[in-house]
Order: C-alpha cells, then structure tokens, then sequence
C-alpha cells in the first residue's frame, strides 16, 4: 500500500465512525430542534388565540356600552328638546300678554293724554272767557 492509501485508511477507520456518530448526533438535535419548534408554536398560536378572544371580548363589552350611552344621550336630547319646546310655547305665551298689555298701556296712555289736551284746551276756553273783552 502507499502511504496516501494508508493516511486514507486511517482516515476511514478512525474519522468516519467518528462523522457518523456526529452526523447522527446532529440529527437528534435538529430533531429536538424541530420538536421544540412546533411545541412553541403551539404555545404561542394558543396565547394568541386566547389574546384575540379576550381583546373581542372587552370590544364587545365596549361596543355595548357606548350603544348604552348612545341611548341615554338620546333619551336626554329627547327631554331637552321637550324642555326647549315648553319653553319655546311659555315665552310666545309671555310675549303675547306683555304685548296686550302694553297695547292696553298705550291705550290708557293715549286716553290720558287725550283727556289732558281737553283739559288744556277747555282751561284756555275758560281763560278767554273769563278776560274782559278789549
């Protein structure tokens, strides 16, 4: 044999078992590996699952309460629009009294004034009357 045959042979008979049993080796742990793998995957695919269930919980639980709070604010527009109409209807009704009352007013006024320029005028009558004629 020549020596590059022998350093072959040697190579065989001590590297190669010794490959193999690496080889081999690597493959149990790429498996381990590949185990690990999926086992994280199902952990994680269940966190997110359970992460998703409760988020659309509490977006139900939201949603629910703002229809709540949709319904009491519209229950509320509803009163303050009748609260506005009756005041909207007492202040026409106040608006219509103070305005035939000020129309009596002025009436009365007009009378008052009426009675005095005949007062004036009956004085002045009787101030003529009453001068010796010139």
């Amino acid at each position: 044999m020549s020596t590059v045959e022998d350093i072959r042979q040697i190579f065989q008979d001590f590297l190669a078992p010794e490959l193999r049993t690496i080889t081999a080796r690597l493959d149990g742990l790429d498996g381990k590996v590949d185990a690990l793998r999926r086992e994280f995957d199902g952990r994680f695919d269940g966190l997110r699952r359970e992460i998703d269930l409760r988020f659309e919980n509490q977006s139900s639980r939201l949603e629910t309460a703002l229809a709540k709070q949709d319904t009491k604010l519209a229950t509320l527009e509803g009163k303050f629009a009748t609260i506005e109409g009756k005041l909207d209807a007492g202040l026409a009704s106040i608006e219509g009294k103070a305005d035939a009352r000020f129309a009596t007013l002025d009436g009365k006024i007009q009378q008052v004034l009426d009675n005095l320029d005949v007062s004036r005028r009956l004085q002045r009558l009787e101030e003529k009357q009453s001068q010796p004629a010139a």
